[in-house]
Formats: structure tokens, sequence, C-alpha cells
């Protein structure tokens, strides 16, 4: 587990374990999925076969956003006092996340960036990357570092801001959290991103699993899409590639299908998801 780097600036505000119940009453399970995207991030809850997306209620004040976006950019560079165009920003320049608006006048950097400097990538993964240059140059600075922690630390509270008081009035608890990656991201990501969503939501690091980006895309298809994807072809093999805006992942499943009964269709992943680290 990785060492933590400073104390973080916001935290959630304290609420009952998510994992308690109280009372007499039995909580359900609950699953909470985040994805945090290059531009977006999303999170959803899903407990007795019912599931949710959480929305973002400050939505209408991003920019080409959707109600379930909640934003991923990080301010971690404020080293002067003026923006780019001779703005004062003082008033924000203590802001690292802000769920409510985008700041266009401040340089950001998306949050999934930041893990290449937390996790201490290596320079043969580093050379993928080019935008993540200027993070990962200055990644020995303490001071530096720890700006880069506790805006994750924001952004993460904030999700679990939303969700909590959804889990607590549904009377559920997490008994599980599920986290998409990009393939090519290694175990020092993964226990990167363990210790920061263990220490925000409070749950165990041991019920927190992790899925790459393209897996979890072709899973919610087969689950909510499968009418749509040709159920009476011959083909027993689809390749799902997602281009996203970080990177570009991609997985193939086989498909076992039943017809008489296309609705017991059933799915298998092949081989490993696949992204661009192994295709050059």
């Amino acid at each position: 587990m990785p060492k933590k780097i400073g104390k973080p600036q916001y935290r959630a505000a304290r609420r009952p374990h998510p994992g308690r119940t109280t009372g007499t009453t039995v909580s359900s399970p609950c699953c909470v999925g985040i994805d945090i995207g290059s531009h977006r991030s999303r999170l959803c809850l899903s407990a007795n076969g019912s599931e949710i997306i959480v929305e973002n209620k400050h939505q209408h004040n991003l920019d080409n956003s959707y109600p379930g976006d909640f934003p991923s950019s990080l301010y971690v560079f404020d080293d002067d006092d003026n923006d780019s165009a001779g703005n004062d920003r003082s008033a924000h320049a203590g802001v690292l996340y802000s769920v409510e608006r985008d700041y266009p006048e401040r340089l950001s950097v998306s949050a999934k960036y930041v893990f290449y400097a937390l996790a201490d990538a290596s320079d043969t993964l580093l050379l993928q990357y080019p935008l993540v240059r200027d993070i990962v140059d200055r990644k020995h600075d303490p001071k530096f570092k720890a700006r880069l922690r506790n805006a994750m630390v924001a952004l993460l509270s904030v999700l679990r801001e939303r969700a909590m008081p959804i889990i607590l009035n549904k009377n559920w608890h997490i008994a599980k959290v599920g986290l998409t990656i990009p393939v090519q991201w290694t175990l020092e990501f993964e226990d990167v991103y363990r210790d920061l969503v263990s220490e925000v939501f409070e749950v165990n690091p041991n019920i927190i699993y992790f899925f790459t980006e393209t897996e979890a895309l072709a899973r919610y298809l087969f689950k909510h899409h499968a009418s749509e994807m040709d159920p009476n072809e011959e083909y027993n093999a689809i390749m799902f590639i997602d281009f996203g805006g970080h990177n570009m992942n991609g997985c193939v499943f086989g498909v076992a299908r039943d017809p008489e009964n296309p609705e017991c269709n059933s799915f298998y992943r092949v081989g490993r998801a696949f992204g661009e680290d192994n295709l050059t």
C-alpha cells in the first residue's frame, strides 16, 4: 500500500459508516461503480437488481455535459496569482477541484493523468503520453505531489457525498466497489487508486475491484442492449474498441447463443483486454 502524502485539504462530512446498519433493520448490499474519464467522471449504484446513475446537480453549469457527468479537471498548477489572461485568480487559487463549474481560465489537468505521478509510472509507459510530462517532471516535489493527491481526494469526496445519501436512504451498505481503469495501468496504479478510494469511502480495500474500461463497456452493452447486437447472426465473437480521450482499449467477447431462448444467451471474455502499449 503506497505511503499517504500530505493531509487532504477536503474531506466529506462525517456520515454513518457505509458498511453498518442501524437498529434492527438489515441493509442490502450495494455495489458502487466509478469511472474516472479524461473529461468527465461518472458514478453509479447497483443493489437488489436496480441501478442508479448518480447525477451531478450542477451539471447545467458545465459545458457539453450530461446529467451523470462530474468534472475530471483538477487545478493543481496555481504557482502564481494570475491566469494566462492576466486576471487575478487568488479568490479560487486554493480550489483544487470544483463540481459546480469549469474554470477555463485556469490551467488544469485530467484526474486520469494524476495517477502517472502518484504511481511513479515507468519511463516506457510515459513515452506514450507526452501530455503527462508537466506532471511527471514535478513528481519528486513533495508539495506538488501532495496537491495532486489532495485534488484526487477532493474529487472522490464529492462522489461519496452524492452517493451516501442515496445509499443510506435506501438502507443499503457498500459491499463492493468497482473501478474502471485503462488496460495499460499496472499494479502500482491499482495500489494508489485503491488506497484513495478506501480512504475516502471508508471501506475495506479488499472489496475494491478493477475492470478494464472496454470490458466494463462490453458488459453494460450485453446487459442493456443485447437485443440491438444482432442476436440472430451466426458469429460467435464480438470485438469492442473504445477510442477514449486518454488512450485506446479493446477486448473480445465470445457469445454462446441459445436459438430457442435468445434471452439466455451468455458471453465471456476471450483472452486479455488490449491497449495502445501492446498494439505498437
